[in-house]
């Protein structure tokens, strides 16, 4: 079901990632809010996962910080 732990893991991973690739480019919360068309708020809002995005906004971000956007469905390592 949508919503559990896993999903939940997940998400911190990708907000955490976000929030390292826009520290490795050097910009701010508030320079990545303008590339990305927010403020600086929304972005820490982002990063700390009080805010959901969609897939424009991540190829945005990626592309801010000189990096691809890249995603994957890959086999399950877990059973149900």
């Amino acid at each position: 079901p949508f919503g559990g732990l896993k999903e939940t893991i997940m998400e911190e991973r990708v907000y955490e990632m976000l929030k390292n690739a826009r520290l490795e480019a050097n910009f701010s919360q508030e320079e990545m809010g303008e590339v990305i068309g927010y403020n600086g708020k929304v972005v820490a809002a982002i990063e700390n996962g009080n805010r959901t995005i969609g897939l424009k906004i991540l190829i945005k971000w990626a592309d801010a910080v000189g990096k691809e956007l890249k995603i994957e469905l890959i086999e399950k390592s877990w059973t149900k």
